[in-house]
């Protein structure tokens, strides 16, 4: 029961963020959807077997973040005018 409650929230976050933004995210991946709530516009596209856990904001309406494969970005924030773009095997931590 405790672990179904701790997904609730979680599960709840991916469905909101993904109603507001365009996102598409690899096999394997773990996103930490609460740091991306609030957002009204822009496009998130990250690889597979990555580990998010920041904010991302996005400054325009048109923004868009790529992140590669194989990557882990940690407590931290990105905000994105434009475009950002984190290769593939990046760790930021």
């Amino acid at each position: 029961m405790r672990s179904l409650l701790r997904r609730v929230p979680h599960a709840l976050a991916s469905w909101v963020v993904k109603q507001q933004i365009q996102v598409t995210s690899g096999q394997g991946t773990q996103v930490r959807w609460l740091g991306l709530i609030g957002q009204s516009a822009g496009q998130l596209v990250i690889g597979d077997q990555c580990i998010i856990n920041c904010r991302i904001a996005f400054d325009g309406s048109t923004g868009r973040v790529e992140i590669g494969d194989r990557c882990f970005i940690g407590a931290s924030q990105l905000v994105c005018r434009e475009q950002i773009t984190i290769g593939n095997d990046v760790i930021i931590s």
